[in-house]
């Protein structure tokens, strides 16, 4: 599959994957976050991680905010994402938050930090809540076609965990994948974890 093709293909997935998020009931959709919480928190990683960016969810995503919430409940630094203006493109840096009061909402309708200080270095998390449209059991990662995590996470440390939270109907067999596309560490949805580090999933 050539560059073309595999654009093409990421872009028939991306509004297909929408379209059923965008259908999901309310309640179910909450019983599904908690499912992921749940495994979240009993994860080894989770627990040792000082260190956290994660994404500020939109309605129709994982909801993050208990992520934040539990995460500052136990004294870790939080880091939440804002995209701003480079030299030649728009760039993505953490900053740090100590209750969602520090959020706001940001120029393209999404929500983002108020910036209290400087920029958390990437080499100083330990773990990444990575947002996607889908994922693989292999740690594969279709994001929103900006490339700002993809661009990001070239920067963090060998050692930084890299975790994708995602409901059920978001897993594929498969993903076209770029050179410099970036796999996840691990997997979260309501029934399972997969550890892609293992090419195996642990239920």
């Amino acid at each position: 599959m050539d560059d073309a093709q595999k654009t093409n293909s990421k872009a028939v997935l991306r509004k297909q994957i929408i379209e059923e998020r965008n259908r999901l009931d309310v309640m179910a959709k909450k019983a599904m976050d908690d499912a992921i919480f749940e495994r979240l928190y009993t994860l080894d990683v989770f627990q040792k991680a000082m260190s956290i960016f994660v994404f500020l969810s939109s309605p129709q995503e994982v909801n993050t905010d208990r992520i934040v919430q539990e995460a500052l409940s136990r004294n870790k630094v939080v880091c939440a994402p804002k995209v701003i203006p480079g030299d030649q493109e728009r760039i993505m840096h953490a900053y740090q938050v100590t209750s969602l009061k520090d959020v706001t909402i940001g120029s393209f309708g999404i929500r983002e930090p108020i910036i209290q200080g400087p920029a958390v270095r990437p080499q100083m998390i330990d773990m990444v809540i990575v947002p996607g449209l889908a994922f693989t059991a292999q740690g594969a990662r279709l994001g929103y076609g900006g490339g700002y995590y993809d661009r990001y996470l070239q920067h963090v440390a060998t050692t930084t965990e890299l975790v994708g939270v995602a409901y059920d109907m978001q897993m594929v067999s498969s993903l076209p994948v770029y050179p410099h596309d970036h796999l996840v560490h691990t997997v979260i949805t309501p029934t399972c974890v997969y550890s892609t580090k293992r090419w195996s999933s642990r239920r």
